[in-house]
Formats: C-alpha cells, structure tokens, sequence
C-alpha cells in the first residue's frame, strides 16, 4: 500500500493553492451569560475548615542560626581538597565525643584554623546533615577569634565527623559538646 504525502503537487490544483478538505459546519452562539468569570471562594467538603499547617518545604527553621551576608567560613578558612581530609585523619589527634569525632593536625603553614565536615549517609537525608553542617560551621564562625586560637597552635586543620547517632541537635547541644571537647587536648 503506498504512503500518500499530504504535501507533495497531487494536493494542490493547477492554480497551486491548497485543496481546503474542511467542511464548513454552522454552529450555532451560546446567549452570553451575565460575570460568567467572577472569582469565588472555593467551598471544600469534608476535611479541616480554616487555615492549614503549612506544607514542610523550603526552608525550615534554622535554631537560631541566622547569618548576615558575609558572616560564614570564608572559602580559605575551609578544607576542600580530599588529600586535606586524608592527611589530618593518618596524623591528626583524635578526641571522640558521644556524636562527633574531631580530629586536629598541624596545618601546611598557614596562620589560620580550616574546617573540614565530614557527614555520611547514616546520618541521615540530605536536609538532616545541612543542617549538622550549617550548625557546626556557626559554631567554629562565631569562636574562631575566642576559645580557638587560645587552644590550638596556629595553623591548625580541623575535620569533625559526624557520628551515626547523632540525632538531631540544637545549636546550644553543639556549643555545649564541642566545649567540652577542647578541655581534652
């Protein structure tokens, strides 16, 4: 059976206009309606009347971590290269605290701290570890100048691992943990 094409000369008479194939219908107009768009309140059956709990999207509740524009670690005062992280887990002093593992070791001889986060799957959905990370990163942000420098010789690299069960934490549990933690070095 042959393929037709709907676009070849056949389709068109000699004057070279198109064959009109449509049939020409007559229909009849509806009788406009008065405001047929008015918008209206819609009137749900069934379920809970008046405001809702919103939905759990976006951004959450942050704990009181709330920073200005260009208060966070800056880019020079964070480990980002993998070899960092390998070289301060071979030589750095371990301190194990019931939900992280900081470890410290002398950094390649710069005259300021770095930060390395380390969280795994285990801990849980990409939300859970954001929010671990962001409230660590505060936590070194706002004691980088304080407690710190007075404890660690300069230079210093830092890696905290966040353990498996760590639920979930306020800033206030972090500050308190990690204070405690730099009485044991």
């Amino acid at each position: 059976m042959p393929i037709k094409m709907p676009d070849t000369e056949e389709n068109y008479p000699v004057t070279g206009e198109r064959k009109n194939r449509e049939t020409h219908l007559s229909t009849t107009q509806l009788a406009p309606q008065a405001n047929p768009w008015i918008p209206q309140a819609k009137q749900l059956s069934g379920g809970k009347q008046g405001a809702e709990e919103p939905p759990r999207q976006g951004a959450q509740a942050t704990d009181g971590v709330e920073l200005a524009l260009g208060q966070g670690l800056s880019k020079w005062e964070r480990l980002l290269k993998r070899s960092d992280f390998i070289r301060v887990q071979r030589v750095g002093v371990r301190i194990q605290t019931r939900h992280f593992t900081i470890l410290v070791a002398k950094g390649p001889g710069l005259n300021h701290h770095r930060l390395g986060i380390t969280t795994g799957r285990h801990v849980g959905g990409a939300v859970r570890r954001n929010r671990i990370r962001r409230l660590l990163r505060e936590y070194f942000r706002a004691h980088k100048r304080e407690i710190i420098p007075d404890l660690l010789e300069p230079g210093a690299d830092i890696v905290v691992i966040v353990r498996r069960n760590c639920p979930d934490l306020g800033l206030e549990d972090v500050m308190r943990e990690l204070a405690d933690c730099w009485q044991k070095l």
